[in-house]
């Protein structure tokens, strides 16, 4: 499958069924709401006059301040990967029933799944941990950090620095990983699979395939970074004080969570389903 026809298929699937993956999807999207108004309102009582819209540098806050929000931001994007992984686990059942009215399943039929979907969360987390876990570790380092570096003239600068070679070090390690284990869910509900047997069951359908799967992750993580952006600027250009100065921002994340996660949930079925019968095509032939 090209990707433009899976891009096609996924977007088909969500028209058709709008309101159910929508729904599947704002699950993740409120847990990740929640922690960022959370975090704004830790921020807040730490620090009265901290932003709401966007980071201002101020050097008598220190650094201590930048470092914790970094790694909360990160825990937040952690939470919502985890979040995601019942999303993932509906999302699954409703695009097979959608496409296959009578699927032919390898073990048990849907109903049996709903005693596992506490297994689907745990597979979620142990994919975030080994897939994010470098990341947000590293980040916890230069929270310590930030405290003697703070005493330095120069600490601002070199904070910046060990900032940007965390990012540049672990998120290619992360986007790696997640390419990785992008079949897992989908691997577990439909073959019924434990937390490991899921997690080599996808790093061994998604070899030969993984530059795909990465153009996926960057079409859609693309699209969800550059509305953020652009709504965050026309927030800020049109709302500058009030309520909504507030959690403006965390509205539009949850909105655009929501609408925007069934695509990529629907488009990790639909080419786990492409690889699993092309596989089962050839072992056939054999």
């Amino acid at each position: 499958m090209s990707l433009g026809s899976l891009l096609k298929q996924s977007i088909g699937h969500y028209r058709s069924n709008f309101l159910l993956f929508l729904g599947i999807f704002v699950f993740p999207a409120l847990g990740h709401l929640c922690w960022i108004i959370a975090q704004r309102g830790l921020n807040h009582l730490r620090h009265p006059d901290w932003p709401q819209q966007a980071i201002v540098i101020r050097a008598h806050w220190g650094l201590s301040i930048y470092s914790v929000n970094l790694v909360l931001t990160c825990l937040g994007a952690c939470a919502y990967y985890v979040l995601a992984g019942l999303s993932l686990a509906a999302a699954t059942g409703a695009v097979f029933k959608q496409s296959r009215p009578e699927p032919v399943l390898i073990r048990g039929d849907f109903p049996g799944k709903r005693p596992h979907w506490f297994r689907f969360q745990s597979l979620q987390f142990v994919s975030a941990v080994r897939v994010w876990g470098i990341l947000v570790a590293m980040m916890g380092t230069i929270v310590f950090g930030a405290d003697v570096l703070d005493r330095f003239a120069a600490g601002l600068t070199i904070w910046y620095g060990m900032v940007g070679l965390t990012l540049v070090a672990a998120v290619p390690f992360g986007l790696w990983m997640h390419v990785r284990y992008a079949m897992a869910v989908p691997a577990s509900f439909i073959e019924n699979l434990p937390i490991g047997a899921a997690l080599d069951r996808s790093v061994q359908l998604t070899k030969g395939r993984r530059a795909r799967i990465f153009a996926v992750v960057a079409l859609v993580g693309g699209l969800r970074w550059i509305l953020g952006i652009a709504g965050s600027v026309l927030a800020h250009a049109h709302i500058r004080s009030g309520p909504m100065a507030a959690v403006g921002s965390p509205l539009l994340s949850f909105v655009l969570d929501a609408l925007i996660g069934p695509v990529y949930g629907i488009a990790m079925v639909l080419l786990y389903c492409d690889i699993r019968d092309h596989r089962r095509a050839a072992m056939d032939a054999l």
